[in-house]
């Protein structure tokens, strides 16, 4: 994961795309995967539906989180 990510920022093609981590390993310090791997954050399994939309729409820039599907 770590080294896609960073690949993916390495190239000017891609570099653009922000990665969220979604990970169940409670050993990585977030501030450090962020950090060495350049994507803009963590979210740690399991996971309330809440905290992913939130963190999905501070990805695509948005102050409301993104809308359930129907």
């Amino acid at each position: 994961g770590v080294e896609v990510c960073r690949k993916i920022k390495a190239d000017p093609a891609l570099s653009d795309i922000d990665v969220l981590f979604v990970t169940a390993r409670r050993d990585l310090d977030p501030e450090v995967l962020v950090r060495e791997s350049k994507a803009i954050g963590v979210v740690f399994k399991p996971m309330r539906k809440s905290e992913l939309r939130a963190k999905v729409a501070n990805c695509l820039g948005r102050s409301e989180p993104v809308a359930a599907p129907a």
